[in-house]
Parts: C-alpha cells; structure tokens; sequence
C-alpha cells in the first residue's frame, strides 16, 4: 500500500491532480481516482506515469476511447472500501456519471460508470 500511494503521489504533484481516493476489496489490490478533469492525452500520459498500472485497464481505456471506474462488486469480494484520501485540492464531484456495461469479450461483466471524458 506504502508503494501505492508514493507513486500516486508523486502524479498527484507532476500533474497537479485533486485529492485522490484509493479504494480495494481485497489486500494488494487497489483502484484510485480522482476528480480532476484533463483531456484524454494527458490521461493517457497520468496512467503511463503510474507504476503498478494495470495494463488491461490501460488496454481497455486506449481501446474504448475513454476510462471507466468499476464501482460494483466483483463476483465473490468484498465491497470496494477507502483505504487512503491523498489530500491535495479539492474539486466538485460530477452531479451525474454515465453508467455503462463493462464487457471485455471475456466471461466477467460488471456496472461501472463513465468519470468525465
């Protein structure tokens, strides 16, 4: 987790990103976002700069054209719980988010929903 959050911190600062929320359903992994808006370039180049990116996310997020954030539960886990607020600035939450199926061709579907484009 220690890990996690000084890489997460240190893209916090190069790109000047709002505070981050880590959120896991089981130990050693984690999803974060934040609440910043930049434009899809400069995710691309946040989600390089990260270490420990999951690839088929990254696969997934080139391949659609825009990011999702999976909020449900997956299949036989725990609920998704905060396990870290990387403070920085605050910034509005969206009023409203696209919900979207997540199918990657594979046997898993899950809810998740659109943050920004």
């Amino acid at each position: 987790m220690k890990d996690t959050e000084e890489t997460l911190s240190k893209v916090q600062d190069k790109y000047r990103l709002s505070h981050i929320y880590i959120v896991s359903d089981v130990e050693g992994s984690y999803r974060a976002w934040c609440y910043s808006k930049v434009d899809f370039k400069i995710l691309l180049k946040i989600l390089l700069d990260t270490e420990f990116l999951d690839w088929n996310f990254f696969y997934w997020t080139v391949k659609r054209g825009k990011a999702t954030l999976r909020t449900g539960n997956k299949k036989n886990r725990l609920p998704q719980k905060i396990v870290s607020v990387l403070g920085s600035h605050s910034v509005s939450i969206p009023l409203s988010c696209e919900k979207v199926v997540y199918d990657t061709g594979l046997t898993k579907k899950g809810l998740t929903v659109l943050l920004g484009n």
